[in-house]
């Protein structure tokens, strides 16, 4: 049995030889919908002659591929634009008299 990629989503999968036979197998996941969202799935997948499972998988790709990917930043690339601009103790960080009754 051999293990790769499959999908732009990078869902894993199984190729499985039966007697010469190829069989791709796909992770199944459970997700719970609103009723809403089970009708609108219903109808979409009827007038599009598909499986649901065919429509979510397309939909879930869809949405893995426009969103944009997590931006790894620090708190300080982040917060960059801020600093500088309060007032208080420079010692703030290392001195333990700023931190007396804190907590209490």
């Amino acid at each position: 049995m051999s293990t790769g990629k499959c999908c732009k989503a990078n869902l894993s999968w199984s190729i499985v030889n039966y007697n010469d036979i190829f069989v791709i197998l796909m992770k199944t996941v459970a997700v719970k919908i609103s009723d809403e969202l089970s009708n609108q799935l219903e109808l979409f997948r009827s007038q599009a002659h598909l499986s649901r499972s065919k429509v979510i998988r397309l939909s879930l790709e869809h949405f893995l591929e426009e969103t944009p990917k997590r931006i790894e930043n620090s708190f300080f690339d982040c917060a960059q634009d801020l600093c500088g601009t309060w007032q208080g103790p420079q010692d703030l960080s290392c001195n333990k008299k700023h931190l007396e009754g804190y907590g209490q």
